[in-house]
């Protein structure tokens, strides 16, 4: 069918007579659309379809989606694991719990007792030996014995010091690349699972669905094709004159009894070589007429609401 489109523009442009070209003050048109053909990159079984031919899509909204039980559980796992090494990383930097810490205060309180005690067994036994009532080897023996208790309290006080302190800083850095990797295979995960998924890149109306729920689609090939709400054109032909009037930019108007009001519409295209008519309309007078092929891109708002066209449509096209 739109092979035969600018056949008829060409001939409702130009009439079916031999007589002279009367001065017309419009251009016959038709209208198109540059569809939009959706696919995904990977394969599978059709899951979920949210749309119907001819339904209103907006952008982002959920088209279809494949199976994708083993994507979900991937990303399950390396969520997973993401919490883990996060944890770990946050363990190596709060040093030891308190229970811990509380564990080596009570094993110092109990350690300088014993210092404490050793240190005045040491006294009186220096005082004995002094008199002469003991032996100075018993003495020798409870100084040690209280250099030992006072050398046990300064080691709980050093512990009680590092287990208010994180890991070592290396360990700390190995932690903190775990957690990046992990990330990045969630990240990772999070993808492909979203390929399983088909979002409208545009808002517009759905135009053909080639595949159906339950079906099994191919990577690659066109499952969904929309007719985005602002990729509406108009399409005409012009003669020679007219066409080196017309750049990009220029606003044409588009009438027609399938419109509620004239539309205007914008030059995105005329044609850098010419057509001959169609043998249809050949003439005496026109056998040698060149003629440009027009495209500008339609505004199809009505009152804040985007009016979908039917491709196809005829159309007047005036110049400005």
């Amino acid at each position: 069918m739109t092979s035969i489109r600018p056949v008829l523009a060409l001939i409702a442009a130009f009439g079916l007579t031999g007589c002279a070209e009367p001065e017309v003050d419009y251009y016959q048109g038709y209208v198109e659309v540059e569809y939009l053909h959706l696919a995904l990159p990977q394969s599978g079984r059709i899951e979920q379809l949210t749309v119907q031919r001819g339904d209103r899509v907006e952008a982002d909204s959920l088209l279809l989606a494949l199976e994708a039980t083993r994507e979900q559980a991937a990303l399950a796992e390396t969520s997973s694991r993401l919490l883990q090494t996060q944890a770990q990383w946050q363990d190596l930097g709060t040093g030891l719990r308190a229970e811990e810490r509380a564990v080596i205060q009570a094993q110092l309180a109990q350690a300088r007792s014993a210092a404490e005690l050793s240190a005045r067994e040491a006294e009186r036994r220096r005082t004995l030996v002094h008199r002469k009532l003991l032996a100075a080897e018993e003495a020798d023996a409870a100084q040690t014995l209280a250099q030992r208790d006072a050398q046990r309290v300064n080691e709980l006080r050093a512990q009680l010091k590092v287990a208010a302190l994180p890991a070592r800083q290396a360990q700390i850095d190995a932690a903190q690349a775990a957690v990046l990797s992990a990330e990045a295979a969630q990240q990772q995960a999070q993808w492909t699972l979203d390929q399983r998924r088909l979002d409208s890149p545009a808002a517009g109306w759905l135009h053909e669905v080639y595949f159906h729920r339950g079906e099994w689609a191919p990577g690659g090939a066109p499952l969904l094709a929309i007719a985005p709400e602002d990729r509406f054109e108009v399409r005409f032909f012009v003669p020679t004159a007219i066409a080196g009037r017309l750049v990009a930019g220029q606003t044409v108007q588009i009438t027609g009894p399938g419109l509620p009001r004239p539309l205007e519409a914008q030059v995105t295209a005329v044609a850098d070589q010419a057509e001959y008519a169609p043998p249809l309309i050949f003439s005496r007078d026109r056998n040698e007429k060149l003629l440009f092929q027009i495209r500008a891109r339609i505004d199809n708002r009505v009152d804040g609401e985007r009016l979908r066209l039917n491709p196809g449509l005829p159309v007047e096209v005036r110049l400005p």
